[in-house]
């Protein structure tokens, strides 16, 4: 399976993981600053609004693996280390003061 965008495929990861997309969205939340409610997320997942780069980092880094695999990739051998590495090349920078 492939995914429409990094929000997409954060929620299949989340959703994989067995995880509760509540808490999930709690810390969403934690990591920008602003309420993440299911409104948020599905405008995020829509495109409607942009998704902090935060908040993008910590979606690829979740979603990654189940991104790779996806495209039918072996990640078997990776380390934990290298699919930070492979998140962050995919993530945009934190927006600099």
């Amino acid at each position: 399976m492939s995914y429409p965008n990094l929000v997409s495929a954060f929620e299949a990861a989340v959703r994989q993981e067995r995880g509760d997309l509540v808490e999930v969205l709690a810390v969403l939340s934690d990591l920008s600053g602003i309420t993440v409610d299911h409104g948020v997320f599905s405008r995020w997942r829509n495109g409607k609004r942009p998704v902090p780069a935060c908040v993008q980092r910590y979606m690829a880094h979740r979603a990654a693996p189940l991104i790779l695999l996806s495209a039918g990739l072996d990640i078997s051998t990776l380390t934990a280390d290298q699919l930070t590495s492979i998140a962050l090349a995919f993530s945009v920078p934190e927006p600099t003061r």
